[in-house]
């Protein structure tokens, strides 16, 4: 014997039959023609800076020169930023971040620093070593690295919780 479901009941059993839909994780595209720009907290070191400008054009951002252009009209693969300037972070803030994604923007820092309140495709303490290719330099530098493990800053971490409860 059959009993008739009420409408939201037999909506219900719908759902359960229909496929459920996978999340797609959207990665960044390194042979996109997209320019980098790579905000720093530290000096470049000379041996990374050579790799860069084996691949592609360089430049640092200069306030007496660059102040009111815009990135899109200057000719680079890779444009940093010292984010240890406030004219720098001006620049970024007022220059780039309105672009949004005409860019891979970067951010070469400390482990240990922030993030400093922005979203960048990718974060990193040492430059990815020579490739082959650019792109496939360029999808080493969109490649967050994985951190190892630390029991001292998990411990410091869980004790200082501790400590705000």
């Amino acid at each position: 014997m059959s009993i008739p479901l009420p409408a939201i009941i037999s909506g219900a059993a719908s759902l359960l039959t229909s496929p459920v839909p996978t999340a797609t994780v959207s990665n960044p595209d390194p042979t996109d023609s997209k320019s980098f720009v790579i905000c720093c907290t530290h000096d470049i070191p000379t041996e990374d800076l050579l790799v860069l400008q084996s691949y592609g054009k360089v430049k640092s951002y200069k306030h007496d020169i660059h102040a009111n252009i815009s990135p899109a009209t200057m000719d680079f693969s890779y444009l940093f930023l010292d984010f240890r300037s406030e004219k720098d972070r001006l620049y970024f803030q007022q220059q780039v971040l309105p672009l949004g994604l005409a860019y891979h923007v970067v951010f070469y820092k400390y482990s240990f620093e922030s993030d400093m309140g922005v979203s960048y495709e990718s974060q990193f303490s040492t430059f990815p070593s020579e490739q082959a290719t650019k792109s496939a330099y360029d999808a080493l530098l969109l490649t967050p690295p994985i951190a190892s493990p630390s029991c001292v800053k998990d411990l410091f971490l869980a004790v200082a919780k501790c400590g705000a409860h």
